[in-house]
């Protein structure tokens, strides 16, 4: 039987993690170059690193987590909001994307499906 232990798991957490602010890192230079060459690298990790805390503290999943992050670039691009301005926009917007897509399923249903 294979034991991990506690610190053996807090490094391989921290291991992931850092590979997923890599990768945010890049997919945000990729999809914003005009504001990450502006910005630099330090205020892209501080906002990767707040976005990645504020998905924790809400419990969203790893593709939430990138949706969310993908938001408060938009956020900060668009309006150099705070982090934790562009952080409750950005979630009240997936909010909105997550009813719409809602209404949109339950439109698209049969009538059979809606209890009609």
């Amino acid at each position: 039987m294979l034991v991990i232990r506690d610190e053996q798991m807090a490094a391989m957490g921290a291991s992931l993690l850092t590979t997923f602010e890599r990768e945010m890192m890049a997919h945000i230079a990729a999809t914003e170059p005009e504001w990450s060459h502006r910005t630099g690298e330090a205020r892209r990790r501080e906002l990767v690193k707040f976005g990645i805390d504020e998905c924790r503290r809400k419990r969203l999943t790893r593709e939430s987590t990138t949706e969310f992050i993908d938001l408060m670039v938009d956020v900060v691009a668009e309006s150099e909001a705070a982090l934790p301005e562009a952080a409750d926009t950005a979630f009240r917007m997936m909010k909105a994307r997550e009813l719409i897509r809602t209404m949109q399923s339950l439109k698209s249903a049969t009538p059979q499906a809606r209890g009609e």
